[in-house]
């Protein structure tokens, strides 16, 4: 098993394909939750792992803002994959 760092400003730019899944980690959550990138994930033939998130939508619904104090919490989650 073998990881790759990916910068988000490549991430539109990469073939995410020729990944098995992308790990975002609780430090990169505010950038990933970016209107931008929800259509990454959204479109995406891969999983998106979210470390430390408590909901998937932040990053798939263009007009949500991530914040710790995110008032949904379906329970104690570490890992959060859409």
């Amino acid at each position: 098993m073998s990881f790759s760092q990916i910068s988000f400003d490549k991430f539109n730019s990469i073939d995410l394909d020729s990944y098995d899944a992308v790990f975002i980690m609780k430090e990169n959550l505010s950038q990933a939750a970016e209107r931008q990138y929800a259509d990454v994930y959204l479109n995406s033939t891969i999983p998106f792992i979210f470390v430390s998130a408590k909901s998937h939508i932040p990053f798939t619904v263009k007009d949500e803002a991530y914040s710790n104090f995110w008032g949904w919490t379906p329970g104690m989650a570490i890992l959060l994959g859409y």
